[in-house]
This record gives structure tokens, C-alpha cells and sequence, in this order.
């Protein structure tokens, strides 16, 4: 063996039995117990809290050299009934040898087992983790205080390993109760510059709605050497959640990203972010320049969401009017003063989005935020088989909210829209339809008493199903064999019309129906204000005189007259009579259209009041 090598080993052999010595005498005659009492009244000093710790301190070498302390509790903060803030079954601190040679302690790891978190907010706000402010030293007048965190070169961290703990946040203010169980969290040592590995996982419940949310997530965390930048690489998050409040009982989140946190400028951006909530896939990038104000940018592009599964079933319940909140009294109604001084830009797209049984399609969207002016523009979809192209704005600048809404449709199939709003396909055809409005507040009743613009719309080529009369009554009646059966849909050439707003009061003027077996015509008005109607509907039919229906009254109920009842009666007991001399299939139209008719409030008439509710 050469004469170097065996020098090497002989040093190498030295330092070992001087570390085995030093570990020895570190066990011989140092007793950690001895420092109890320091340490608690070092807790109590710095935080105002109290420190047991019931089990002995004590020294280990495995994994490495350490110190272990059992049964540790934090208490709450004095004059609070509230139970201790956290307990440890278990608390090591592992610590590096060559830098106790040195005399330098330098924490490796801090391993604590079963810890338990108990964070509670009282009714009054106050809460059982804030702590006194320690008395901070006074600083010299005219010293630039530092923007970041400046972290000493060669800082290392310690890593952290949690294990088997639990966490409970009692909110009792607001009445919200949640429990983080089987809690692990592992992270190396913290090295600015370099990356470190950061794994979470834990099971979260909630009893009130029944919740239960498994959480699993990783990262690569790399801290800049100024403590200005943090940024987590391939980050991942996933979860999955059961309960009755959760649409469909079951729910799952996949989560990837890059994310970046400019923590001397409050600054945050993710890129290459990929979000899987169920089957709906969102990618893109967001980039918050500043989180106070806040403002920026983001650019999301979605494959297919289906609303529908989110939506609450059952009957729907009136909620009350939040009132504004207090403090601001130029701050409009109902609206977040943080939309005042937002400042965003973005687009949004999605292949296809399903809501109410509708689906649209295409769907591209630009949003821009400045100075309280919110605004999409342009929105644009496939909708039913047609286009749809619009804009919506919100006015903050003044104490009440203005909202704004343009839409264009053209060749819109309305049978699929009717079928979504009534539960039946009613009415078929093509439709467009041109609206500007304007009106103030968020609230609906807000919206809807103050709805000032116009609106133009028409239907063409469609079918009316709910009634039924006779196919044709005119003077090739004679060539038909039998009457249209009873709730054949009853085709028409076109609908149309158009509704002046102002301020919560819609009036129509020029209503249009016709089809080969019915003409009519409707003007009138609706204050939205009032809730209340008045509207007249003449109808003219082949064989009988014109038909006058007038809708009045409360919006919701409205009573339908019609207003030559008796003429009418006459008439078709007159043209009963005559049917005999008529080729006997229009006798019996004639009759049955008739028939239908002395009905109206039944047949058209409760289809007319629905639609005026």
C-alpha cells in the first residue's frame, strides 16, 4: 500500500474517533434537560404563551445527532377560554456535526409526529393565534429600510418533516368548521439558489355541508439568495372530494403549473398551467402584476364545460339583497370597491360550454378592467345552429352601477331555447334577435325596474304548438279529408315585432303573427316597476270575426278577457247551423275551431299568460 494512501486513511481514521469521542462527550455531560426552563421562558417572553414540555429532552445519533423532546403543549393566550394552540407527541432538531465542532449550531431537520393545531376565531374577532407585537427597537432617523428579506450568504434552511398531524380551524364568527387530518409535509433543506423538494398531503372535512376533500401535491421550490423571488417547478396538485354538497357526490382536481412569487412586489404569475376539474380541461397562463390593486393579465383556453353538473337541483330560493358594505359611502351599491381600482386584461375561449341543456360553441371573449369600467368586448358563440356576437360593460365610477348589454343573434334555432326555458318545444322557427339595454344596480329587481333601450326580434318558419285548429279552412276546405290532429303544431310564416324600454316600462307597439289559418296583431305595455300589464292581442281567423284578447293585471297573474265574448258565441252558433250545407269535414272544423276558440283563456290564453309571467 503506498505511503499517501496510508497517511489518507490514518487522518480519515482520526476524525472518525474524534467525532465518536465528541458524540460520547456530548452524551456523558451534556444534559438538555437542564435547559427546560430556559427555553420555556424564552417561549413566554417572545410570545406570551406558556410551554410544557412533559416527557425528557434528550439527545440522539440516529439519524443523525439531535435533540428530542416529548409531550410538548402551547398554550392559548391568557384570558381566552380556548384549548391549547398546538401539542407534539414528539420534537427533534437535528443538527450538523463538523459546524458543533466548529461551535456553530447549524439545524438540519425538525421532525415533529402527531402535531395538533387547534385555530379558533372568537365571536368578537379575536383569535387564539395572534400574538402580542414584540417591542421592536427604535430605528434611526433617515435609514432606508430594506425592500426585501436579505438572507445571510451560505444560509441553509432546515428541512421539515411533519407526520400524522392535524389541523382544526373553528371560525365561530362565521360559524365554519374544518378538520385537516393525516397531515404530512416534507421539504429538504432550504438552499437559496438551489431547488428543494416541498410534498403535502392531507384529508380535509367539513360536517356542515358533509364535505371530504383528499389533498396530494409536490414541488420544486428554489428561494433567490435575496429572499425577493421564490419560484415552484413542476408543481402538482391533486384532489378529490365527496360529499352531498359536491354537484354529482364526487368531484376530482388535477392542477399543474409553473408558478412565480415576486415577494418585493407582491407579484405572482403562472405559466404553462394546466387545470383538470372533472372532465373540463382549462389551460393557459395568469399574470398578477400587483395583488393589491390588483392588476393584470391572463389568457385561458377551455375544451368543454358542462354546467348543468354544477347547477343546484331542486327549487330555487330567493336570497336576500346583500346590502353594501359600510365604510365607503361613495362606493356603489352591492359592488366590490376592489372593482374601482382593478386594472385586468384577457381573453377567454372555449370550445363548447353546456348550460340549461343549450350548448354553446366557439366561444371567444376579451375582458379589459381600468379606472371601475369593466368590459367584454367582443363576445362572440355558436348558439343553436346560429351566431351570436355582443358586449356587456359595468360602469363603477359613479355611487351606482351601471350595467350594459348588446347582443346580435342571427339564425338562432328557437325550438331548443323554448324547450330549455318551458320544458316543451313549443315553438319552432328561425330567430334573430337585436337588443341595447341599459339600467342601473346588480340585483335583478334592481336591473329590471330601471331597464331602459330597445329590442327587435322576429321568427320565421316555424311552428306553434299549443294549440290546434283545422289545416285550412278557406275554400279548398272541400279537398281535405280530415282536420289537423289534435296538438299538430301549427305552422306559421313569421313572428315578429320590437319593445321600447325606459326606466322599467317596456312597450310594444307592432306585434306581427301570421300563418295560413291564423293573423295577428298585439300592442301594449308592461311596467316592470309595478309588475303589472296591459296588452291587446287582435287575432283574425278564416270563418269569424276578429278576435280581441286583453291581458291585464299583476305581471305574474294576469286576467285574460276576451273582450266580444258574446258576438263571438253568436257567431259560431251561426256558423254551427250553416255547416250543414258545408261539405261535412268543414262542418266539423268550422265547429271545432269554434269550440276553440270559446276556450281561448284555457287553450292560447293560458299560453299567453305564461308568457307574460
Amino acid at each position: 500500500m503506498p505511503r499517501a494512501l496510508k497517511k489518507v486513511l490514518a487522518i480519515l481514521a482520526a476524525l472518525l474517533l474524534l467525532l465518536f469521542v465528541l458524540a460520547a462527550a456530548l452524551f456523558l455531560f451534556v444534559d438538555p434537560n437542564d435547559y427546560k426552563d430556559r427555553i420555556t421562558a424564552l417561549v413566554a417572553g417572545s410570545t406570551g404563551r406558556t410551554l410544557a414540555i412533559e416527557g425528557d429532552m434528550k439527545l440522539s445519533l440516529f439519524p443523525g445527532i439531535g435533540l428530542v423532546a416529548e409531550g410538548i403543549t402551547l398554550s392559548g393566550p391568557s384570558g381566552m377560554e380556548s384549548p391549547p394552540i398546538a401539542r407534539a407527541a414528539r420534537f427533534r432538531v437535528a443538527v450538523k456535526l463538523l459546524p458543533l465542532v466548529q461551535g456553530r449550531l447549524d439545524i438540519s431537520r425538525l421532525t415533529i409526529s402527531k402535531l395538533e393545531l387547534q385555530l379558533v376565531r372568537f365571536e368578537d374577532g379575536r383569535s387564539n393565534w395572534a400574538f402580542p407585537p414584540s417591542e421592536a427597537s427604535p430605528v434611526p432617523p433617515n435609514t432606508k429600510q430594506p425592500s426585501t428579506l436579505s438572507l445571510p450568504p451560505g444560509l441553509s434552511l432546515a428541512g421539515v418533516d411533519i407526520r400524522d398531524a392535524s389541523v382544526t380551524w373553528d371560525d365561530r364568527s362565521t360559524g365554519v368548521f374544518l378538520r385537516f387530518r393525516d397531515l404530512r409535509l416534507s421539504s429538504e433543506s432550504l438552499v437559496p439558489g438551489r431547488p428543494s423538494r416541498l410534498d403535502l398531503s392531507c384529508l380535509a372535512e367539513s360536517p356542515k355541508p358533509a364535505v371530504k376533500i383528499a389533498v396530494k401535491a409536490s414541488s420544486l421550490m428554489t428561494l433567490a439568495s435575496d429572499g425577493s423571488h421564490c419560484v415552484f417547478e413542476g408543481t402538482v396538485l391533486k384532489a378529490g372530494a365527496k360529499g352531498d354538497a359536491i354537484p354529482g357526490k364526487e368531484a376530482t382536481l388535477d392542477l399543474s403549473m409553473r408558478l412565480e412569487l415576486d415577494l418585493s412586489r407582491g407579484r405572482v404569475k403562472t405559466d404553462n398551467l394546466l387545470l383538470k376539474v372533472d372532465d373540463t380541461l382549462i389551460k393557459g397562463k395568469i399574470d398578477v402584476r400587483d395583488l393589491d390593486r390588483p392588476a393584470g393579465s391572463f389568457d385561458l383556453q377551455l375544451a368543454e364545460l358542462d354546467l348543468d353538473r354544477y347547477m343546484p337541483s331542486g327549487k330555487k330560493t330567493e336570497k336576500p339583497v346583500e346590502k353594501a358594505p359600510s365604510g365607503d359611502a361613495s362606493a356603489p351599491r352591492g359592488l366590490p370597491p376592489v372593482l374601482r381600482t382593478m386594472e385586468i386584461e384577457g381573453s377567454l375561449s372555449a370550445e363548447r360550454v353546456r348550460a340549461s341543456g343549450l350548448s354553446f360553441e366557439e366561444i371567444r371573449l376579451e375582458v379589459q378592467a381600468e379606472n371601475g369600467i369593466l368590459a367584454l368586448d367582443p363576445v362572440t358563440a355558436r348558439f343553436c345552429k346560429g351566431a351570436l356576437q355582443g358586449r356587456a360593460g359595468l360602469d363603477a365610477t359613479g355611487s351606482t352601477p351601471v350595467p350594459t348589454l348588446s347582443l346580435r343573434a342571427e339564425g338562432v334555432q328557437v325550438g331548443p331555447v323554448v324547450r330549455a326555458l318551458t320544458g316543451k318545444e313549443e315553438m319552432t322557427g328561425t330567430g334573430r334577435l337585436h337588443m341595447d339595454l341599459r339600467s342601473s344596480g346588480l340585483t335583478p329587481d334592481e336591473w329590471m325596474s330601471d331597464v331602459s333601450g330597445s329590442a327587435r326580434f322576429e321568427v320565421t318558419d316555424g311552428t306553434l304548438g299549443f294549440f290546434s285548429v283545422p289545416q285550412d279552412t278557406g275554400a279548398n276546405a272541400h279537398e281535405q279529408s280530415e282536420p289537423l290532429p289534435e296538438n299538430q303544431p301549427v305552422p306559421f310564416e313569421f313572428l315578429k315585432g320590437s319593445i321600447e324600454a325606459r326606466h322599467g316600462v317596456l312597450s310594444n307597439r307592432d306585434l306581427l303573427f301570421e300563418s295560413s289559418v291564423l293573423r295577428a296583431a298585439g300592442k301594449g305595455m308592461a311596467d316592470l316597476r309595478q309588475e303589472r300589464v296591459d296588452y291587446r292581442i287582435k287575432a283574425i281567423l278564416p270563418l269569424l270575426p276578429d278576435i280581441s284578447v286583453h291581458i291585464a293585471g299583476p305581471l305574474k297573474e294576469p286576467e285574460i278577457h276576451v273582450e266580444t265574448l258574446k258576438m263571438l258565441t253568436d257567431s259560431v252558433k251561426s256558423l254551427g247551423k250553416q255547416a250543414k250545407d258545408l261539405p261535412e269535414n268543414v262542418g266539423r272544423g268550422a265547429k271545432g275551431l269554434g269550440e276553440g276558440v270559446l276556450n281561448l283563456p284555457g287553450s292560447i290564453g293560458g299560453t299567453l299568460k305564461g308568457l307574460f309571467d
